[in-house]
């Protein structure tokens, strides 16, 4: 971005790694410069909406987000990253709102499904949540997916299943 500060697929990475340092200022500032050059741009609306919701600016964001998507209604895996956030901010419902609209756009991106399972366990519903997961495995079958699935059996008090679950890939030494 130095070298050329009219590079926007420069600026734009720049960006991301703002906020991948946890600078979502700094990012949010580059997106909008993005943006006032072409509003259009959705890798920089998209990044725009994520750095406000790292703000902890959740209605501004929520703003944008529903301006993008009625501009690109099937960006899914956007979709997946909000119900990410409202999952890790104790947003259960919002989390699973999100995380079934990427899973009706595009039924085969796993991590949707494991979101939308998080929304769940957040929401004290362990057993869906496992239900969820394991329609997943049809998609694709790798650590993380068991990781979670033992923990939605965990939370619902399945402690022997989650060990199993867990055993698959994990092990646990002196």
């Amino acid at each position: 971005a130095e070298v050329d500060p009219s590079s926007v697929s420069a600026r734009r990475s720049l960006a991301e790694m703002h906020r991948a340092l946890g600078k979502p200022e700094a990012a949010a500032a580059i997106y909008r410069e993005i943006m006032a050059a072409n509003a259009n741009d959705p890798v920089a609306r998209q990044g725009l909406v994520l750095s406000l919701f790292d703000l902890g600016r959740q209605k501004e964001a929520e703003t944008e987000l529903a301006a993008l998507l009625e501009i690109e209604p099937k960006t899914f895996s956007l979709l997946t990253s909000v119900a990410y956030w409202y999952a890790a901010n104790d947003q259960g419902e919002k989390s699973a709102e999100y995380a079934q609209k990427a899973i009706d756009i595009e039924p085969r991106y796993i991590w949707s499904h494991i979101v939308l399972a998080r929304g769940l366990m957040t929401q004290n519903k362990p057993v869906e949540a496992e239900r969820v997961l394991l329609r997943a495995r049809q998609y694709g079958n790798f650590p993380t997916l068991d990781y979670e699935i033992a923990s939605a059996r965990y939370q619902a008090g399945f402690y022997r299943e989650a060990a199993e679950e867990l055993r698959k890939n994990f092990s646990v030494r002196d």
